[in-house]
């Protein structure tokens, strides 16, 4: 029991101490009356924060919808932007593909005009060697399979054509006078 009176201003239980007694009760007493005053303030408090919230909720949906209106704003502008661009570098490109193709159709003809030259050109040239070359008399051979003088064409053919169906031997490797190299030469040219 002596917890329960711990806090007395004299530790002897005989002798009551009628001021702190008086003291403590008053002390209590004004914690009752703010005990008392604290539900209203609750409920101020109450009525205040849902107050709050109502405020917050409009001030958001307001904001929400300002900033709505800047977010579409904002993509109208973007796109309409974009749109702005990419008209601007369609046509770029369209004027660029049109200058090149332009560019690629002179380069063209200039290119064929001048492989049309070269090639008459070059058959000119090649009609010119052709005559020349029909003039110049060609001598005759003297070829040792047929015993007989025939042109360089007509000895190679008859070589060729022996070479086909008779095989060569060491005596005719002699009368025409041929080495193994001449002779290996002589058969890679007639195989291609």
């Amino acid at each position: 029991m002596i917890g329960a009176f711990e806090n007395f201003p004299y530790t002897d239980l005989h002798r009551l101490n009628l001021d702190w007694l008086l003291k403590t009760v008053k002390k209590h007493e004004e914690l009752y009356e703010k005990l008392v005053v604290l539900p209203q303030f609750a409920e101020e408090l109450a009525r205040l924060w849902v107050e709050i919230q109502r405020v917050s909720y409009e001030s958001t949906a307001y904001t929400d919808m300002k900033v709505g209106d800047a977010i579409i704003n904002m993509r109208q502008y973007t796109n309409m932007a974009v749109e702005n661009v990419r008209l601007e570098l369609m046509q770029y490109m369209m004027t660029a593909i049109s200058d090149f193709s332009s560019r690629l159709v002179e380069l063209n003809n200039l290119f064929d005009y001048r492989f049309d030259w070269l090639r008459n050109w070059l058959d000119l040239q090649l009609e010119i060697i052709k005559n020349e070359l029909i003039n110049i008399p060609m001598p005759a051979v003297f070829n040792p399979l047929t015993g007989t003088y025939q042109s360089i064409e007509k000895v190679f053919a008859s070589f060729f054509e022996y070479m086909r169906y008779s095989a060569i031997t060491a005596r005719d490797f002699d009368i025409l006078g041929l080495d193994a190299a001449t002779l290996d030469a002589i058969m890679r040219s007639g195989s291609s």
